[in-house]
């Protein structure tokens, strides 16, 4: 596998006007910025700077979004249930979510957006990453193996092979 180049950014960095739908908009005159400063090779995901200035205002999340507020604070409403998040805070906004935020003067976050992983497609993926894992566990007893002197081997081995198929020397 060839090395990665690494990319680094500053959450400073100049932003670019992102409005917000007017439709989704419930109260003043919110104006949002962004940045997306990285993105996966596969483009199904991307990290981003967002702010925006006081305002009130549905957003409709169509990926998954971890958020971590840099800046200010915000009041955020999904089903029902409210929460403030403030600078230092994370919070996970799953796709199909809708939220409606209260920005009482300004916030600043950097989002960690995500496609998710079609249904039919996750179930192939997870059984796929299983047995991957359990490949990899084995590649570990087997180089751990191989790197113990012959006699503590021997014991491991004997120890993970039942008692009846044990292979004497």
């Amino acid at each position: 596998m060839p090395a990665a180049d690494i990319t680094s950014f500053n959450t400073l960095a100049d932003l670019k006007p992102a409005p917000i739908d007017p439709r989704w908009i419930v109260e003043g005159t919110p104006a949002a910025r962004n940045r997306v400063v990285a993105g996966s090779s596969d483009s199904s995901a991307w990290t981003m700077v967002w702010d925006c200035t006081a305002g009130t205002f549905h957003w409709n999340y169509k990926v998954d979004e971890t958020v971590h507020l840099l800046e200010g604070a915000v009041t955020v409403t999904v089903n029902g249930q409210t929460n403030t998040l403030r600078a230092g805070d994370i919070a996970f906004f799953p796709a199909g979510a809708v939220a409606t935020w209260q920005v009482e003067h300004y916030v600043r976050k950097l989002a960690f957006c995500q496609k998710p992983v079609p249904a039919l497609l996750g179930v192939p993926l997870r059984l796929a990453r299983g047995i991957l894992k359990q490949f990899r566990k084995g590649m570990t007893l087997v180089r751990d193996l191989l790197a113990e002197p012959p006699s503590q081997a021997e014991e491991k081995r004997d120890a993970l092979i039942p008692s009846r198929v044990r292979i004497r020397s």
